[in-house]
């Protein structure tokens, strides 16, 4: 017997596995890629690529629409100050140019961390179904995360080089 393997008793309850199963070879030559006991009680689990492919869609995606949401965001931030005449006005305060800067980009950020907590929901459909790890959700959510800080800090410096928010947000896009 290998270790790890499951054994199928008359009786036994199978409710505390997670994700749908499967008894036996469905494809031919699959018997050898569970061990050659396949059909003689060894079962597979037949919902972990199923689970996988739906968490790397949700990541997709998300990616995607940070990719599309993000730089009309930021894009703003510095030049849309410029254009209606309150930069001058903000530089004459005590904030540092610096807390200035990330100020404009935790703001244009927030919208968009909420948008990815909105999801995790679908994340969590597609950890249920298996073959994803509580740390690969994680590490993908981080993923998703860090590469918005990215898209929303040049969105932002593009915001810092153009005088008009038109040109920030045209050319946070061509970048992005």
């Amino acid at each position: 017997d290998e270790e790890g393997a499951l054994r199928l008793v008359p009786g036994q309850d199978l409710h505390h596995l997670r994700g749908p199963m499967r008894v036996g070879p469905v494809v031919e030559g699959e018997g050898d890629r569970l061990g050659g006991h396949a059909g003689r009680g060894h079962v597979a689990r037949g919902g972990d690529g199923l689970g996988r492919a739906a968490f790397q869609t949700v990541l997709f995606v998300m990616l995607l629409l940070v990719c599309f949401i993000v730089p009309g965001l930021a894009a703003g931030g510095v030049a849309g100050e410029r254009e209606r005449q309150t930069l001058v006005p903000l530089q004459v305060t005590l904030l540092r140019p610096r807390s200035i800067l990330l100020g404009k980009l935790a703001a244009s950020l927030a919208f968009v961390v909420f948008l990815v907590f909105a999801a995790l929901p679908l994340i969590g459909v597609s950890f249920l179904l298996g073959g994803v790890e509580p740390g690969e959700v994680v590490k993908g959510v981080a993923m998703v995360l860090a590469v918005a800080t990215t898209v929303a800090a040049l969105a932002l410096a593009c915001s810092t080089l153009m005088r008009r928010v038109q040109g920030a947000t045209v050319m946070s896009y061509a970048l992005v």
